[in-house]
C-alpha cells in the first residue's frame, strides 16, 4: 500500500558544520554503519550557521559557540585555540606565541564585521591582524599570512545542536525503510557516533534494533509445533501405558 511507512522510500539525515568544522571522520562512521540512510552535509559560514536549522533544511548542525539556543538542544564538543593571524612581514612573527598585551596597538580585526574568509583576504594586505580560532586559520590559509598561539585568549566551542519538541515530534512517526527507525533515533544514532560509541554499543539504536531482530529469531526457532515436545511419563489417556509394551525394570 503506498504511503504506508513500510513502502517509504529511505530517508535521509542532514547535517550542516560551521567553517572550520571537519567532520568526515563522522560522517564516515555513519556511512559504514548506516548504508540504507542517505546521510548529506553542506557547511555553512559562521553568520548563518543556524539557518539550516531554523528553516528546517537540516536535521542536526555543528556550530560555533556562543549562539542564540531557543529552542535548540545542544551538546558542547570540544574546545579550538584562539590564534592570531597576520601577514607574513610582520613583526611579531618572530614570536613563538603572543600574548593579547602585545596586540594593544594593533589594529584588530573582526570577524563579525567581515566574515572569516574575506577577514584572512584583509589581514593579507597588511591593514591589521585578527584572532581567530585554529581551524579558521588553516581553512583559509595563505602564503602572504601566518599565524601565532595566543595562551591567554580564550578559545572556542564546537557544539553539536537540533531542533527540541515539538518540530522533531512532527517527523517521529515516520521510519526509515531499511533501518526501520525513527527520526528521533537517527539522530540518537548520529549522536553516539559523535560521541565515540563503538558500532556494538548496547546505546546505540541500530545495536538494539539487531538484537531485537535476532531475539525474535531465536525465539521463532525454539518455538515448534504445539506437542512436538516429548515427555518421558506421558503414555496415553488417563496416565496408562500402550499395550503391550511392558514396564522398565531399574
Amino acid at each position: 500500500m503506498e504511503g504506508t511507512a513500510e513502502n517509504a522510500a529511505p530517508r535521509s539525515l542532514t547535517v550542516a558544520y560551521v567553517e572550520g568544522v571537519t567532520p568526515g571522520k563522522w560522517f564516515g562512521r555513519w556511512k559504514s554503519r548506516m548504508p540504507g540512510v542517505a546521510l548529506s552535509s553542506w557547511q555553512t559560514d559562521a553568520a548563518g550557521q543556524l539557518t539550516p536549522l531554523r528553516e528546517g533544511e537540516a536535521d542536526m548542525s555543528f556550530v560555533r559557540l556562543p549562539i542564540d539556543d531557543a529552542g535548540l538542544h545542544v551538546i558542547p564538543l570540544y574546545m579550538e585555540a584562539a590564534v592570531v593571524v597576520m601577514g607574513r612581514d610582520h613583526e611579531l612573527t618572530i614570536c613563538g606565541d603572543v600574548t593579547q598585551a602585545e596586540l594593544d596597538d594593533e589594529n584588530v580585526l573582526r570577524a563579525d564585521e567581515h566574515g572569516f574568509k574575506l577577514l584572512i583576504e584583509l589581514v593579507a594586505t597588511g591593514v591589521g591582524v585578527a584572532v581567530v580560532p585554529m581551524s579558521i586559520a588553516r581553512l583559509y590559509a595563505r602564503k602572504d599570512v601566518v599565524y601565532r598561539p595566543i595562551p591567554d585568549v580564550a578559545g572556542t566551542r564546537i557544539a553539536l545542536v537540533w531542533p527540541k519538541e515539538p518540530e522533531a515530534a512532527a517527523r517521529d512517526s515516520a521510519t526509515d525503510d531499511t533501518a526501520g527507525m525513527k527520526r528521533a533515533e537517527l539522530l540518537e544514532e548520529f549522536i553516539g557516533i559523535v560521541r565515540g560509541r563503538t558500532a556494538n554499543s548496547s546505546r546505540q539504536p541500530s545495536t538494539r534494533q539487531q538484537q531485537k531482530r535476532e531475539q525474535k529469531q531465536r525465539g521463532g526457532q525454539d518455538s515448534g509445533p504445539r506437542g512436538s515436545k516429548k515427555s518421558g511419563k506421558r503414555w496415553g489417556p488417563a496416565g496408562r501405558r500402550p499395550r503391550g509394551r511392558p514396564p522398565r525394570r531399574h
